[in-house]
């Protein structure tokens, strides 16, 4: 554990604001000027830019519009995780504060993230509180996680931003608005580079309470968020591919051996589950009592190719002489033989949407990184501080779907049931928020 620093008799402790940017210029200027503001002694602040390889002239802007901010140059974009670890490993403060460039905060924001951790020694990360950029509602107020990996954010959209205004524990603090002990942070390997974006907040959140640590809600630490602004061009089918990756990742990480023995079974049946729902195919066409005409496919012997196959080859010659006969038939074997081509090869297809394969692309990224995700879990779990029952209460929303339909529902019920995964936590696995 961490030894802290009282701030009534050290003041303030050293902190480094790391900002990620990839071409977003249009961000910066507000962001920094915001981070200009902040009620924090100058000689203890560090501001830095991790940039992902900009082509926008973010760069440049940032050199000639706020000197003071020290540039990290990536050549190319390496993913929202590993650039924030160069950040965080070049960053000189005791504290390192995430935050995401198309945001800004308040004059208070990182003041009220120090003192959130300062006085709990197990604390050694705390969430900011962050509002839409016109400030009328809640974006991040707490994190929550289902027992399969995804996270969600209660309270997102609310307008009742003072229902959200008492401190308390939290799974995980949401990467674009954080503060973690920069010592901590990296020795327990900081956000895992594996996920290169989506969710490695929500792994690093249960990787500290795993090894020991706390997460804590700072409301008075106040950052305005504008929705989407970094990745909003990302095709959809790219955003269900990584966010299945890295949930699976997370769990295989991260419970310990029984429990994991339970859910990672009913994750991966769960995640086929929702590749199926999101294909929104007939699965009569692959039962076998499904009606299939025997032979299959249309009967290309009727219409004229089929009276002039029931024609002798002799009477075709007389009529139309060899040549002719020649060339026709083999017009008519080519034609046959495309049709033929076209109508077996459009029954090996089924048109289903781009997204409902990312569940299939995950699995086998998955497969892929296991190894590595099987080295970390070694690591995570020889180094565990508490218990399985003493984090999952913090799951908050262990049965929540995550895909809206009853159909899915049903089957998480049926999927958790068979694995016994209710017994794991307290909470009634009906109801789902």
């Amino acid at each position: 554990m961490r030894n802290h620093r009282d701030l009534e008799t050290s003041g303030l402790p050293t902190a480094s604001v790391v900002t990620l940017n990839w071409n977003g210029l249009v961000h910066l200027e507000p962001c920094y000027e915001s981070l200009r503001k902040l009620d924090y002694p100058r000689d203890k602040l560090e501001l830095l830019l991790v940039d992902n390889g900009s082509r926008d002239g973010s760069v440049e802007f940032v050199q000639q519009r706020f000197p003071e901010v020290k540039i990290i140059q990536n050549s190319t974009n390496l993913g929202f995780a590993r650039a924030n670890n160069i950040g965080a490993r070049q960053a000189r403060g005791r504290y390192v504060a995430f935050l995401n460039n198309d945001t800004r905060v308040h004059p208070a924001w990182l003041k009220e993230l120090v003192a959130a951790v300062e006085p709990d020694l197990e604390a050694v990360c705390a969430a900011s509180k962050i509002l839409t950029w016109d400030g009328d509602s809640i974006d991040f107020a707490g994190g929550s996680m289902n027992f399969h990996g995804v996270g969600f954010q209660p309270g997102s959209g609310s307008p009742d931003i003072d229902a959200f205004s008492e401190p308390r524990d939290l799974l995980f603090a949401c990467g674009g608005s954080m503060l973690i002990d920069r010592e901590v942070f990296l020795d327990c390997g900081g956000f895992d580079e594996d996920f290169f974006i989506y969710y490695e907040d929500v792994d690093l959140g249960w990787r500290l309470w795993v090894l020991g640590y706390k997460v804590i809600f700072a409301p008075r630490a106040i950052t305005y968020h504008r929705l989407h602004g970094d990745t909003s061009g990302m095709q959809n089918e790219k955003r269900v591919s990584i966010t299945e990756r890295n949930t699976l990742l997370a769990v295989i990480k991260n419970y310990d051996d029984e429990n994991l023995a339970r859910v990672l079974p009913a994750a991966l049946l769960l995640m086929m589950e929702r590749a199926f729902l999101l294909a929104d195919t007939d699965s009569q066409r692959y039962k076998l009592d499904a009606g299939y005409r025997a032979g299959g496919g249309p009967d290309l012997s009727s219409g004229r190719d089929g009276q002039e196959k029931r024609e002798g080859t002799q009477s075709l010659i007389q009529r139309h002489g060899l040549w002719n006969t020649v060339r026709r038939a083999t017009r008519k074997a080519w034609r046959l033989g495309c049709r033929r081509f076209i109508i077996r090869f459009n029954e090996q297809l089924e048109a289903v949407p781009r997204p409902s394969i990312g569940p299939l692309v995950a699995a086998h990224a998955v497969i892929q990184l296991l190894p590595s995700a099987m080295a970390k879990r070694s690591e995570i779990q020889r180094r565990r501080k508490r218990s399985d029952a003493d984090i999952l209460p913090l799951f908050r929303q262990p049965f929540h779907p995550g895909l809206r339909q009853d159909l899915y529902a049903q089957a998480q019920s049926r999927v958790t049931e068979a694995f016994g995964i209710p017994g794991m936590f307290d909470v009634d696995p009906n109801v789902g928020e």
